[in-house]
């Protein structure tokens, strides 16, 4: 239950929300009233967006102007509980009931649990609400603040909403967020559309967050992200060097902190198998080639993909190819799914007849449980295919994930030694060069391969400016 409260320690400052200052004014405006907003606001947005953390910033805004708070959260558990919503926003004013008139007190107490008489009307329960709420801010502003409206069972949200279009002229504000995937609710008094944020305001959220990160890494998270603040500050937080020592290393699909897995997983979990297993090959084989082979997705596919765009989890674009609506809804079918249905999704998709043997190649990597010098080897070629084309980048990580399959150490090591030349050859990226050499040394102590040694003369010379030990 979300009762009356001050501001957490933990919160953001409404200051500290980055690229937020015309949603900030905004608020603002409706909670000192200078705008003539009718009193209420309903900000709308996609998960993940900044919604809560924009409430967060109104109930510090209120406090700061010395305003009494009343807040209350939508729960998806509780949707199907007549009045759950606003039993949760009204506890704190309990012991204010007896001052109601007795229909008010009495409609109040049987709709939210306190006693027993007759039912109350749903107009009778609303008068009620908003003759409590104005007896509240008789002697101070209340601003109540409900978050994840769209969670709210019906009758609360009607209350909600039959209040929120009577508190203009008086001293109570309503401000709600309401989680959207396209146009915000028809019916609210205002409402604002919270959008992402632009390519500057991700840029220092990011920055100002995890200033170490690399900068391949910032670029690719931005790109993954699609500036989604929740996204932006929780994605760096699953690629820690240690997992992920540089960009190339970075997997194909980014893996999820548990919150965004919560927060873009709802609805997918509730797919039935056979929707999400074609969500999982649309993920991890690329949406329009994979539904152009039976074989691998299966005679019922078209069906499938009906219930998954109904459910605005993929669009169809102009050119009919099929998109997820937001790269992390991506990364949740993949996540959701456990190793081995992505195995066997890998092991499907290695088998499509238009597939080039580079993705072929990968497939069966994603697809292998230990090592497997075929796949090794198919890997091995590659990373000298991709060399070929100018991308020493996917030669880097070809390579790697070759010496990762290798059941043979020699085999192991002098692929790890190609990848270490490659390294420093090619991308000049020496601090990936030492380490790569020393797993090849660890792995085969004797390992002494033209690539090892050019590899450790790149290290000697650019590194530490040893003329000599490199010429040796």
């Amino acid at each position: 239950m979300t009762a009356e409260r001050g501001r957490p320690k933990h919160r953001q400052a409404a200051s500290d929300l980055t690229g937020r200052s015309s949603e900030l004014d905004l608020i603002r405006a409706v909670i000192e009233d200078t705008g003539r907003l009718g009193g209420s606001l309903t900000l709308c947005g996609e998960p993940g967006v900044g919604k809560s953390a924009l409430l967060d910033a109104a109930a510090d805004l209120a406090l700061a102007n010395g305003m009494r708070t009343l807040r209350a959260a939508g729960a998806e558990f509780e949707a199907n509980i007549a009045f759950a919503g606003l039993n949760q926003l009204l506890v704190p004013l309990a012991q204010m009931f007896p001052q109601l008139d007795s229909s008010h007190e009495s409609a109040l107490r049987v709709a939210l649990g306190f006693g027993d008489g007759p039912t109350p009307s749903r107009l009778l329960i609303a008068t009620a609400t908003l003759s409590l709420l104005l007896l509240a801010a008789h002697d101070q502003t209340l601003v109540v603040l409900v978050d994840d409206t769209q969670w709210l069972d019906d009758a609360s949200a009607d209350v909600l909403a039959f209040v929120a279009r009577r508190v203009a002229d008086t001293a109570v504000r309503i401000l709600t967020a309401v989680r959207t995937t396209g146009q915000p609710p028809a019916g609210d008094v205002n409402s604002l559309t919270i959008r992402s944020l632009d390519d500057a305001a991700a840029e220092s959220l990011l920055i100002g967050r995890y200033p170490d990160l690399a900068e391949p890494v910032r670029r690719r998270i931005v790109t993954e992200a699609q500036r989604n603040p929740l996204a932006l500050v929780e994605l760096p937080a699953m690629l820690t060097p240690d997992r992920y020592p540089t960009a190339d290393a970075l997997p194909a699909v980014l893996p999820l902190s548990e919150r965004l897995s919560r927060t873009f997983a709802s609805r997918i979990s509730a797919l039935a198998p056979e929707t999400q297993d074609l969500l999982l090959l649309l993920a991890l084989g690329g949406s329009g080639q994979v539904l152009s082979d039976e074989g691998v997705v299966g005679p019922g596919a078209a069906a499938q993909l009906d219930i998954a765009e109904h459910e605005r989890i993929v669009v169809v674009d102009r050119q009919h190819a099929v998109v997820f609506r937001h790269p992390l809804v991506r990364s949740a079918v993949v996540e959701l799914a456990g190793p081995e249905a992505r195995r066997r999704a890998h092991r499907a998709l290695a088998k499509g007849r238009a597939l080039d043997p580079g993705h072929r190649a990968w497939h069966l990597a994603d697809a292998s449980f230990g090592p497997d010098e075929e796949v090794a080897s198919l890997l091995q070629r590659e990373a000298i295919q991709a060399l070929k084309r100018g991308d020493p980048t996917a030669a880097v990580a070809a390579m790697t994930r070759s010496a990762d399959l290798s059941p043979d150490l020699q085999h192991r090591s002098q692929r790890l030694a190609a990848t270490a030349y490659f390294a420093a050859e090619v991308m000049g990226d020496l601090q990936s060069v030492s380490s790569l050499l020393s797993d090849a040394r660890r792995v085969n102590a004797g390992v002494g391969s033209l690539a090892a040694a050019s590899a450790a003369a790149s290290l000697l010379l650019y590194s530490d400016g040893d003329v000599i030990s490199a010429y040796r």
